[in-house]
């Protein structure tokens, strides 16, 4: 029997919707940007109080830990789901602190965040290489994989970001460890059989990795269980970096063109879940024409987003859009962004950022870019490639940068 939200206050509010809608920080103005921020980091203080929290005594272990969320098992007396509430802390921490450059609020904090942590340290498992969401279990769940996975990784940025040497490595040990299972469970021998089935439904099953029989659980939509396992409240594009680098292009689109096509019900029924297979197929390289035909498609099929779900796929937005753009942000130390946008008539993108310190941000470029700017002074060219970085000085610098008009 499960009781959902034993604990009381869910977590998973401070995650939600924020991150997704953070990408239109460079199109609001200044009131709209301290009012959506303020907002954001009220929700964040609420929970680095201690009033959410409980320590938990693991049954078996006698080990203690702390957790947010979490349902109990009454056959068992153990708790399930405990990685949702603990990672979504600390993956939204890491994209406040990105999106707003607020990073006092989590050095302040340092000391809660490192133990919502911890649970993924008592509770690893070495067969698996996970942290479950089962107590004295070493499976777990699609969705849960993948807030497991999250929350390892925003405590890994944050750590790099404020220099903590010691907790940025134990954060890189778990983002390996839990990258395993989050692209094995994709290889169960089961799945490159999808004649057989089960009562009629295809086998998704990676045994031993995800709890109950796999993706699919008897009597509930074999979509739903798929789109889960690649979307947590919205597509996340670390969980997809993981899983499209640990499986291959070549997996993926065998399962996104050949076998998701031949699937029942049609995953395009599927509307909450529809985005997360064209969000990899942007991926794998889908035009942006192939994707807005593919959003347009659910109109007809009477399955347009309503304004929460469309919130919760804004990075599919974003990535439709984005794909004629030559130039992608990819990280921006403790800085604040403030303006971003790319002129594609003149070639020419501009970044503004607001630190406290000198900084550098990391870019990937598909283009060379034959000159760039730096409050008002020219500095060079920079080479087409991925990870290319380029220092800022500190308050408010302005980059521009002209892309080359070759093709």
């Amino acid at each position: 029997t499960k009781v959902k939200n034993w604990s009381g206050l869910v977590n998973t509010d401070v995650y939600g919707y924020w991150f997704s809608c953070a990408l239109a920080l460079t199109l609001m103005d200044e009131s709209q940007r301290n009012d959506f921020l303020a907002s954001w980091k009220m929700q964040l203080e609420e929970m680095f109080k201690p009033y959410p929290w409980y320590v938990r005594t693991e049954p078996w272990s006698g080990a203690k830990y702390i957790y947010s969320f979490a349902w109990l098992s009454e056959a068992a007396r153990t708790l399930g789901d405990i990685n949702s509430g603990n990672g979504a802390l600390l993956y939204s921490a890491d994209l406040y602190a990105h999106a707003s450059g607020d990073w006092d609020l989590i050095e302040k904090n340092w000391t809660l965040l490192n133990a919502v942590q911890n649970y993924y340290q008592m509770h690893h498992d070495w067969c698996y290489m996970q942290a479950p969401c089962h107590e004295s279990t070493g499976d777990s769940a699609f969705d849960m994989d993948l807030i497991g996975y999250l929350g390892a990784v925003g405590y890994m940025r944050m750590a790099e970001t404020l220099d903590k040497k010691d907790d940025a490595a134990i954060g890189r040990l778990f983002v390996a460890r839990f990258a395993v299972p989050l692209c094995m469970r994709w290889l169960g021998a089961r799945w490159v059989a999808p004649d057989l089935s089960r009562d009629g439904k295809p086998i998704f099953s990676s045994p031993g990795l995800t709890d109950d029989i796999g993706f699919v659980r008897r009597g509930q939509s074999s979509q739903r269980h798929v789109g889960l396992s690649l979307s947590w409240y919205g597509s996340t594009p670390e969980a997809f970096d993981c899983q499209l680098w640990g499986c291959g292009k070549d997996f993926w689109n065998v399962f996104e063109y050949k076998l998701l096509e031949k699937m029942q019900p049609p995953f395009r029924t599927e509307a909450n879940y529809v985005c997360a297979h064209l969000y990899m197929r942007g991926l794998l390289g889908a035009s942006a024409n192939k994707l807005l035909d593919e959003i347009k498609r659910q109109k007809t099929l009477g399955l347009s987003p309503k304004t929460k779900e469309a919130r919760k796929h804004a990075t599919l937005y974003a990535m439709a859009l984005g794909k004629e753009f030559p130039i992608r942000l990819r990280s921006w130390g403790r800085a604040a962004l403030l303006q971003g946008t790319y002129d594609t008539a003149e070639g020419k993108a501009v970044l503004k950022f607001r630190c406290k310190r000198p900084f550098s941000i990391v870019l990937d470029l598909n283009k060379p870019v034959s000159t760039y700017i730096i409050n008002g002074k020219k500095k060079g060219q920079l080479d087409a490639g991925i990870g290319v970085c380029v220092k800022l000085p500190a308050g408010e610098p302005h980059l521009e940068l002209f892309f080359s008009k070759t093709k």
